[in-house]
């Protein structure tokens, strides 16, 4: 066998060993491309994952919190009307005698 056909023989061989590398390469790459697709994919689940806990929090505080604040206004509220009655009820004979003297036209 002469150089030349051994020098063709190994740059076949290199072009053959080429070939695989660029196919191994190739398979490689598409499968750390569907691998980072699963993880952004999981990433992106645990992300609206949180997002809806921490959005479910802030409105379970706001409910919360707007519940104080109406038992508060519903106390007060209540407060005030019977504040209101007490004030009516001790005043209601001055306020009949009032009406009927002035029905009866007396000062």
């Amino acid at each position: 066998m002469s150089h030349l056909q051994e020098a063709i023989d190994a740059l076949i061989s290199f072009e053959e060993r080429l070939e695989e590398i660029r196919k191994e390469t190739s398979e490689s790459l598409k499968k750390i491309a569907a691998d980072v697709e699963t993880a952004l994919s999981q990433e992106r689940e645990r992300i609206v994952s949180l997002a809806k806990e921490r959005a479910q929090k802030l409105v379970e505080n706001a409910r919360n919190e707007a519940e104080e604040q109406a038992a508060k206004i519903k106390k007060k509220a209540e407060k005030a009307s019977s504040e209101l009655r007490k004030k009516i009820d001790a005043n209601k004979e001055k306020a009949v005698d009032f009406v009927v003297s002035k029905i009866l036209g007396e000062k």
